[in-house]
């Protein structure tokens, strides 16, 4: 295959010395390493670069490859693969259409495989550069993690502010759209879902026996697994919020409408008797009392009227009618 087609791009990471690699030098045998690769996990024969001159297995190439997956870790003797996602920042997009970003790491080489840009590849590479990328492979994995980490933190964040925005709305006496609330909590759930199984992977990634991460990496691997647990707790509080507040909006609601329907059964109940009788004296045959009588109309306002403070002292008394 034409490894340009897939490239995006290459560097050999050495800190200040890192260089970028032509992709002329890639095509039937990789250089020295420590190498770092990026490609474009659709373009066509990609799979048979990957086994026949990355020298990934084939079964890890069929799962770097897949459409769908989760976060995982899977540590074998050539190297690691790791599966991550990140937050979606492409215009258009939501955030929560979380990126799967997978990873093979060797002691030296790092391949990374993307099928739309993510912001945080984009920050290393501007840091290689500007001459300040990471020093080694294992900085560079540290680094990515961070940085999906953090803008996974930063996205849970946003949620909690507009979260209490809507908070404030309703303690307030006006109350926010139930539709908002319940995009709210399914932002949540959709950017938890693959939180926890990213923090299992990276537990995994901790507890390997990989040359690549240093004591040092590895405290940092640490951070960032406690920066993702907090995240995922802080998701799970924000989804008990959103709950609380559209049952608490969902309750109100109901107890409206009840006391809208009870005043509607009142009027009905107090102008039925009335509409009964002047529907009566309504029909137009012979016989009707009154028609003969000028002082008919005035009488009948008066005993419609008798009937209507009847109708609500009686309404009273029974305690049916309240405010």
């Amino acid at each position: 295959m034409d490894i340009e087609d897939a490239l995006i791009c290459a560097w050999r990471v050495a800190g200040p010395q890192s260089e970028a690699i032509a992709v002329e030098t890639l095509t039937d045998q990789l250089p020295e390493g420590p190498l770092w690769i990026h490609l474009n996990r659709d373009a066509p024969g990609l799979n048979q670069w990957l086994k026949d001159i990355a020298g990934i297995p084939p079964h890890t190439v069929a799962a770097m490859l897949q459409e769908d997956t989760r976060p995982r870790c899977e540590i074998l003797p050539q190297g690691v693969m790791l599966n991550l996602r990140g937050i979606n920042f492409n215009e258009g997009a939501s955030p929560e259409d979380m990126l799967s970003l997978r990873v093979w790491s060797s002691p030296t080489l790092l391949i990374t495989l993307r099928k739309r840009p993510l912001n945080t590849i984009q920050t290393i590479r501007d840091h290689l550069q500007a001459g300040n990328g990471p020093h080694s492979l294992g900085h560079l994995i540290v680094q990515l993690v961070a940085g999906l980490t953090d803008r996974v933190a930063r996205r849970a964040e946003e949620l909690g502010d507009e979260l209490d925005e809507l908070e404030d709305q309703v303690m307030s006496g006006r109350r926010g759209p139930l539709d908002s609330i319940s995009q709210l909590r399914a932002s949540v759930v959709r950017l938890r879902r693959f939180l926890a199984p990213q923090a299992v992977a990276l537990g995994q990634l901790l507890e390997a026996e990989s040359e690549s991460l240093t004591e040092a990496d590895r405290a940092f691997l640490r951070n960032a697994i406690d920066s993702t647990q907090r995240v995922i707790e802080e998701l799970d509080a924000l989804r008990e919020r959103a709950s609380i507040l559209r049952d608490d909006i969902s309750n109100e609601l109901s107890a409206q409408m009840g006391r809208n329907m009870y005043a509607f059964t009142l009027l009905a109940g107090i102008f039925l008797p009335l509409g009964f009788i002047t529907g009566l004296l309504g029909v137009n045959v012979a016989g009707i009392p009154g028609a003969q009588t000028s002082d008919a109309f005035w009488i009948l306002c008066g005993i419609l009227a008798c009937l209507l403070t009847l109708e609500v002292w009686l309404l009273r008394r029974l305690n049916m009618w309240r405010a």
